[in-house]
């Protein structure tokens, strides 16, 4: 499993042997025996296979320190489990959701995703693959929709993600934020059939019941 990135041995890599090192998997992914991890495209010395796999730490599982999705994932767990039927505890997602609202919030005023690795000239030396917001926010929000679907709790706590989103969103994340709104939308006119209902089911509402708009 990749745990990190040492973006440090990368560019050492980069410099001794005058090549652009690009890095195939992604933090949190496994990596089978066999598969290549930095690609090394030209240069004037091949690398040392001990200096190309300094370039990624390896752990047994996953760890949040570079790896947020990592995080989101372990709230999205906590969350369709509390939605489950045997569980049936819609309070305890919309307190998770709380949490993935704010992360999401976060990673995005920090414009995560694929990055080049510079050297001391400004000059590009490395390719370092990551999700992009619209991927976190995939990955945070659209099974606890699926598996929420019924809830009128899940519903209106999403509904108010989905407002707080989109003020501080732009372009294709805010366009990706409306996606998951329509789909939610969709979903609630399939359920329910009193235009009543589906009202209070998808009315914005911070604490699912409760806090009104």
């Amino acid at each position: 499993m990749v745990a990190a990135v040492d973006r440090s041995a990368l560019l050492r890599l980069a410099r001794q042997t005058g090549s652009f090192v690009e890095v195939l998997p992604r933090i949190g992914q496994y990596v089978p025996a066999g598969m290549p991890m930095p690609r090394v495209h030209g240069g004037h010395t091949p690398p040392a296979p001990p200096q190309a796999r300094r370039v990624l730490m390896l752990a047994r599982q996953r760890t949040i320190d570079q790896d947020p999705a990592f995080a989101l994932r372990i709230l999205v767990d906590i969350a369709i489990r509390a939605l489950s039927p045997a569980v049936n505890d819609p309070t305890t997602a919309v307190q998770v959701v709380d949490r993935i609202e704010d992360l999401l919030v976060d990673l995005y005023r920090r414009r995560p995703g694929p990055s080049l690795v510079l050297g001391d000239d400004g000059e590009p030396r490395g390719w370092v693959p990551a999700p992009t917001w619209t991927e976190y926010l995939e990955l945070g929000l659209t099974e606890i929709r699926h598996y929420g679907m019924g809830s009128v709790q899940i519903e209106r706590r999403l509904h108010a993600v989905y407002d707080r989103l989109a003020q501080v969103t732009a372009d294709d994340a805010l366009a990706r934020v409306e996606l998951e709104r329509r789909l939610l939308d969709e979903a609630l006119d399939a359920r329910f059939s009193d235009a009543h209902e589906r009202t209070i089911a998808g009315r914005p509402d911070r604490m699912g019941l409760g806090a009104g708009g």
